[in-house]
């Protein structure tokens, strides 16, 4: 019955087979009956039985072909239908799951940065470590993701119970995160925006941390050995006290920025902006400019025993445009950007200067021995998954 109706809905099928069942009784007729060859060979325009028979056969033959291609054409037909459904089915099943995956990601993102309002701070770094794994597992989330928990650092640290409450150290939410994001080895948050401006994290333990914008930080006592703080936005950061030995501050930007105090020995300063910066006994020996003859802060350090340090690739004063002053103290509070104008502007429209300036107070000339001994000592003990040198 499914035949029959397929043949009936479709014309030139059952033309061809109409032509096919006329052209076979005229053949059988033909071959059966001298009266039907006799008709059929006038009819055809042919003069003998045999051609009348042969050119029905041929005509059967073409028949035949003719339907077997229109056969083949439905089926290629149906299974380029059969094949676009099931394309759109699993498109639609796809996007079905698409949205699904996005809405339990948004659902993820949703209760985790409400954990990170908890008034618990457990609850807050489990939140954070959500907010972490959900990064991890999307990519496009990353940046909002480092966005969240950088804000939030900022705004925990920037509340006046927590500064009074941390003067010398960081909180242990602060610190967790703080290793998380930005000291632990991991691809998560690799070449991304980081904004801790204004934070303030005295006493954090940042060593070998990838930092970025820390304009205005507070910084005191912080460890900083190893940090790769290259081209990083510093201006008017507290960091006095502070151990940046063997530090990556390479073009970084530390204008109106307070270093008092603080271990630079073996740092690298190329390029670095340090107008109107105080030095006051900061420790500038052993001060780098290119990449360290040694594999290892120990061979670094070593390698530079009584080398004079020299000062001519950091710039100390002028250099200045109005529109860089701008540039610098964009974002900042009013009372900071106030601060850091005053601060820089005898260096608006000076030339630029290469010289430590007279009054600096810093600590320079060259290092002994054994203070180099002293400081390898000292840095192996703050980093002790810094492998030891063979020398």
């Amino acid at each position: 019955m499914n035949t029959l109706s397929k043949i009936k809905d479709n014309p030139l099928l059952s033309f061809l087979i109409f032509l096919l069942v006329l052209a076979f009784g005229a053949f059988v007729g033909v071959l059966l009956s001298e009266c039907i060859a006799t008709y059929v060979s006038r009819l055809l325009g042919l003069s003998e039985k045999n051609e009348a028979l042969k050119f029905l056969g041929i005509g059967m033959g073409g028949i035949l072909i003719a339907l077997q291609a229109l056969m083949s054409y439905k089926r290629t037909k149906a299974m380029e239908k059969t094949a676009n459904e099931q394309a759109k089915a699993t498109g639609e099943q796809a996007k079905a799951n698409l949205h699904t995956e996005q809405g339990q990601r948004q659902d993820r993102l949703k209760n985790a940065i409400e954990h990170l309002g908890h008034k618990s701070e457990s609850v807050r770094l489990g939140g954070a470590y959500e907010l972490f794994h959900l990064a991890k597992d999307t990519n496009e989330l990353r940046q909002t993701v480092l966005d969240i928990l950088c804000a939030h650092i900022r705004q925990t640290t920037g509340e006046s119970k927590y500064r009074e409450e941390h003067k010398s150290k960081s909180s242990e939410e602060v610190q967790s995160l703080l290793t998380l994001l930005f000291v632990q080895k991991h691809e998560v948050f690799k070449c991304l925006r980081i904004d801790l401006q204004g934070s303030h994290l005295n006493g954090a333990n940042l060593q070998g941390a990838r930092l970025e914008s820390l304009r205005g930080a507070v910084l005191n006592e912080a460890s900083l050995q190893w940090a790769f703080l290259c081209g990083a936005r510093l201006q008017g950061a507290f960091i006095c006290d502070a151990n940046l030995q063997g530090t990556n501050l390479v073009e970084a930007r530390l204008e109106g920025g307070f270093l008092d105090n603080s271990n630079l020995q073996g740092s690298y300063l190329l390029g670095a902006h340090l107008q109107g910066v105080t030095l006051n006994g900061a420790d500038l020996r052993g001060v780098q400019f290119r990449e360290s003859r040694g594999s290892t802060f120990a061979e670094s350090m070593r390698n530079l025993i009584g080398t004079e340090t020299e000062f001519s690739h950091m710039i100390f004063e002028g250099g200045l445009s109005q529109e860089d002053v701008d540039s610098l103290v964009e974002g900042m509070s009013d009372e900071k950007a106030n601060e850091l104008r005053n601060e820089l502007s005898d260096h608006i429209g000076k030339p630029s200067s290469y010289q430590l300036p007279e009054d600096s107070g810093a600590i320079i000339g060259s290092y002994t021995k054994e203070e180099a001994e002293q400081w390898i000592a000292e840095y192996k003990k703050a980093m002790p998954e810094v492998s030891e040198d063979n020398s």
